[in-house]
């Protein structure tokens, strides 16, 4: 189910991995429950991930090490933001899909690409390669073709 009127819209969960060791605290032994809420929240539909996937998911997931691994990603923003005012305009063709959050992959990529096509998965959530596993195929396969 994709975010709704009247339902929390802001990523919340950005503030909450940037902050150190708190998350692997909550989390440990419990991220079946993130990925289950993650999943209820940011796809098109929850039968899009089935039982075993949930699981694996969970599983890659729900160690402190991986829970700090994963939020490594998170506690860059700063300086990601600081260091892409110096890097230089990519010129290699780029793909660059989305489903829900479309909007915001050609904004974020705006005058820092040369070569660029955008294609949004119409009605897909967050999670494409699950929600549409053709059509990313089909992008991917015509993309790198």
């Amino acid at each position: 189910m994709l975010p709704q009127e009247g339902r929390t819209t802001g990523p919340w969960w950005f503030g909450l991995n940037q902050v150190q060791e708190l998350p692997e605290q909550l989390l440990e032994g419990r991220f079946r429950f993130l990925i289950d809420w993650l999943i209820g929240y940011q796809a098109s539909g929850p039968e899009h991930f089935s039982e075993e996937a949930r699981a694996l998911y969970a599983a890659a997931y729900d160690t402190p090490d991986a829970i700090r691994a994963g939020n490594g990603w998170y506690q860059t923003f700063g300086q990601d933001i600081v260091d892409a005012e110096h890097y230089p305009i990519l010129t290699m063709p780029l793909l660059g899909l989305g489903g829900v959050h479309f909007p915001f992959v050609p904004a974020l990529l705006e005058g820092k690409v040369a070569d660029a096509t955008y294609v949004e998965l119409k009605g897909a959530g967050h999670y494409l390669a699950e929600e549409r596993p053709d059509e990313l195929a089909r992008e991917l396969t015509a993309f790198f073709g």
